[in-house]
């Protein structure tokens, strides 16, 4: 939807990634917006406009925001491709919480998703996203990859993160790996000009979601050979159907791709590298 956070006057604009820090940073502009003094701006997005899970303020359209003001602290934040995508399944299958606490939009979103009904055990896949069950695990995650490359929008974790990035992101937006948000956050708020004690509380009180469960980077192109047997994949391997989903990604981003990928460049004809 292009929704972007911007404080009061886009003294600063901010780009979400899904699964790429949000919590946090969006925290951090909500109070970078209600410790600012000045006035705030005309295309911010009005709160009762706003849909109810996210009344945070500071909140505008991308397209609402003059072109002086896109120039002016444009930030992103993102992670690894591989990691990222991992990090979203073990969201689906709900961290790995307590049954009280899971949430229930994983299966509310494999439920909507043509590949479910055509799994060689739907109740088993219900079962997996409720972590009480593996035995699909492969076939899922191959199906899901496969079924990206067809609507690659159909799920904002899955989502490739350079899909989110405008047309007209203009080239200062800095685009920083998570590693360096604390660094980033810092920065901006300097340049905004606006002191917020809060804005630094929810930099210090930011907590990682829970990294252990499984899906690990290390486990997916496994985890998709695997399920290409299992599957019969005529065709190319899901291996490369992921990567070339984020080939994007990796050549303008700052991470380095799998060498698993090198054999995907050659399949669509790039010496090395994308």
């Amino acid at each position: 939807q292009g929704m972007v956070y911007v404080g009061k006057t886009a003294s600063f604009t901010y780009l979400p990634i899904p699964k790429v820090a949000t919590t946090v940073v969006r925290k951090w502009a909500d109070a970078m917006h209600a410790d600012d003094s000045r006035s705030g701006a005309s295309f911010l997005i009005q709160h009762d406009a706003k849909p109810v899970a996210d009344r945070l303020g500071g909140a505008a359209l991308w397209r609402d925001i003059p072109r002086e003001k896109r120039r002016s602290m444009t930030f992103s934040i993102v992670r690894d491709p591989l990691d990222r995508h991992a990090s979203a399944w073990r969201e689906l299958r709900a961290y790995e919480r307590p049954p009280k606490h899971r949430r229930g939009w994983g299966k509310v979103v494999i439920r909507q998703r043509p590949f479910y009904a055509n799994a060689s055990n739907p109740k088993q896949v219900f079962q997996f996203l409720s972590g009480k069950s593996t035995d699909l695990a492969d076939e899922i995650l191959t199906r899901t990859v496969r079924d990206l490359a067809c609507a690659p929008d159909w799920n904002e974790h899955l989502t490739p993160q350079t899909s989110f990035f405008p047309r007209s992101l203009p080239s200062t937006a800095v685009v920083a790996p998570s590693e360096a948000l604390n660094e980033v956050l810092m920065t901006v708020a300097g340049a905004s000009g606006i002191t917020s004690r809060r804005a630094s509380d929810a930099i210090a009180a930011q907590k990682q979601n829970a990294r252990a469960g499984w899906p690990q980077a290390r486990d997916l192109f496994p985890a998709f050979t695997r399920g290409d047997r299992a599957i019969r994949v005529d065709g190319p391997s899901t291996v490369h159907v992921w990567c070339w989903l984020h080939a994007r990604d990796y050549a303008l981003l700052p991470f380095t791709a799998p060498r698993e990928c090198d054999g995907a460049w050659a399949a669509a004809g790039f010496a090395s590298g994308v």
